[in-house]
């Protein structure tokens, strides 16, 4: 008896319901966009996607169907974590605050420095928000932060009054905030 190889014998396709592929190398419409012709197939239940429906994964171009696209774990945020990360820049934003009144006064005489002193302290409201939210990040992490960076520009506004550095310092602190939180 000969040894059969298993590309002699061929498995019939299982019947899941997909209409027919057309045969490789014609052009047909695609379904989504059925004014444009197409070649190319989705590498996983071969139907037919157009340039703009093809989505590149490491095994070939798929179908939006079947690349199953996922938002990123990091930003997957549950309700407690959001509440978490807002309580941290609350919390940071007031602990912070006081120490930015305290030493941007003795810093006022040299502008950069305050202004270096307002990055810090939005970094560290951010750095506050992203882990106690597990290292999570997002839009809403990033508007706790912002809302943390106001809350620390606030004991400077009811005891200074609205200086522009100060201002410039909450504007810089609330954008080096967002960003780490991107």
């Amino acid at each position: 008896m000969a040894a059969t190889r298993s590309s002699d014998t061929e498995l019939p396709p299982a019947d899941i319901g997909l209409p027919p592929a057309p045969p490789a190398g014609v052009s047909v419409p695609c379904p989504r966009h059925s004014r444009v012709e197409t070649g190319l197939r989705c590498s996983k239940c071969e139907q037919p996607i157009c340039p703009r429906c093809a989505i590149p994964t490491p095994v070939g171009a798929r179908c939006r169907d079947c690349a199953r696209l996922k938002r990123v774990p990091t930003y997957q945020v549950s309700p407690i974590l959001y509440l978490r990360g807002l309580g941290a820049a609350l919390g940071a934003g007031l602990a912070l605050g006081f120490a930015w009144l305290i030493l941007g006064g003795a810093l006022r005489l040299i502008l950069f420095l305050d202004l270096l002193l307002a990055a810090g302290v939005g970094y560290l409201i951010a750095e506050a928000v992203t882990r106690s939210a597990r290292y999570k990040r997002g839009p809403a992490l990033q508007a706790a932060a912002a809302l943390g960076m106001a809350l620390a520009y606030l004991p400077q506004a009811l005891l200074r009054g609205f200086q522009l550095p100060d201002v410039l310092g909450l504007i810089i602190g609330v954008a080096v905030a967002i960003t780490r939180l991107r």
